[in-house]
């Protein structure tokens, strides 16, 4: 939710508002965080902006964190989230721009699918943005891969959250059952296993009062050559 914004303090160097400044050290951590292990590959579950319209200085700091990591050679891929999917298919998405640090993004309408090489092994990446939720069924992984990854935004079927966002995707049944090695849930902001290989991964800060008790971070996921190993 980079550029998320409330209440009127700021920040006594930038004059940004305090919680913005906030949630862009909280991402820069998690990247420092993510560096600090051996990873292959980072998936972003969705909502990495917090609007369709971020400001200018959010971008640029989105990509100069994000670019940490790519110019590892660590493949980045993201599935855009409800804040910032257009409403529009003629309005270019901010996620765009993470082209330009060789993130890979689906931003769109489409479901879109990225095999990416891991030591020898293929990672089959399916990316369900928010945009492609509506309407979208059963998914199905790639035959050919070694490990197949589904990355999604919504609500799964029975979770109670504390409240609800205009807009929000309701995840249907059959697109969780497909039978990939792992789901990357995006939407929800706690850790929360949904399913043995689907899990909501929270987020690196908290965003209102209802949150207070949460414990930001991100999921590592290890995989072996029976498929999940832990989480």
């Amino acid at each position: 939710h980079l550029g998320y914004s409330r209440y009127a303090k700021l920040h006594p160097e930038t004059s940004r508002n305090q919680r913005e400044v906030d949630v862009q050290e909280a991402y820069g951590r998690a990247v420092d965080a993510i560096l600090e292990r051996d990873v292959d590959l980072v998936v972003h579950s969705g909502d990495v902006f917090d609007s369709v319209r971020p400001a200018t200085h959010v971008i640029i700091g989105f990509l100069k964190q994000t670019f940490r990591i790519t110019r590892q050679n660590i493949p980045y891929l993201v599935a855009a989230g409800n804040h910032e999917t257009p409403r529009l298919r003629s309005t270019t998405a901010a996620l765009e721009y993470a082209n330009l640090v060789n993130a890979i993004s689906a931003h769109g309408f489409d479901v879109d699918y990225e095999p990416i090489e891991v030591d020898g092994a293929t990672v089959g990446v399916t990316l369900v943005p928010h945009g492609a939720v509506f309407g979208t069924g059963a998914v199905t992984p790639a035959r050919n891969a070694d490990v197949n990854i589904l990355v999604t935004h919504g609500m799964v079927p029975g979770l109670e959250a504390r409240q609800h966002e205009m807009g929000e995707a309701n995840l249907q049944p059959g697109m969780l059952e497909g039978g990939f090695d792992y789901i990357a849930l995006g939407h929800y902001h706690e850790f929360h296993e949904h399913k043995p290989n689907a899990f909501y991964a929270g987020a690196t800060e908290r965003f209102g009062f209802g949150e207070v008790d949460s414990r930001p971070g991100f999921a590592i996921v290890e995989f072996d050559s029976k498929g999940l190993k832990s989480v």
